[in-house]
């Protein structure tokens, strides 16, 4: 996965409702700040704020030690997640008969 000159890149996520959700609720952007301190390099809210997420693999120690620690360090709950694809060939692999 190419994380830099590419999708990954901060200044290709971009989310409106961001800015103001963090100027009235400053837990928020404690949150952000730890999540892109352990190595993400991008982290944004979701919509209007029930949610903050972190995409691309992270910097350095990040994967090896997952979720360990953060739930408590950031007093919220964590999830580690992956996208999930079907080989564009095979369009039953996900519904339908096998």
């Amino acid at each position: 996965m190419r994380t830099t000159g590419g999708l990954l890149e901060p200044t290709n996520f971009v989310n409106d409702l961001e800015p103001p959700a963090l100027a009235i609720e400053p837990r928020l952007t404690e949150i952000k700040e730890a999540v892109l301190a352990r190595g993400w390099r991008v982290c944004m809210m979701s919509g209007s704020g029930t949610s903050i997420f972190a995409l691309g693999p992270p910097d350095g120690d990040a994967a090896a030690a997952g979720l360990e620690g953060w739930q408590d360090d950031l007093g919220s709950t964590c999830f580690m997640t992956t996208f999930v694809s079907r080989p564009e060939e095979d369009e039953k692999v996900w519904y339908g008969e096998a």
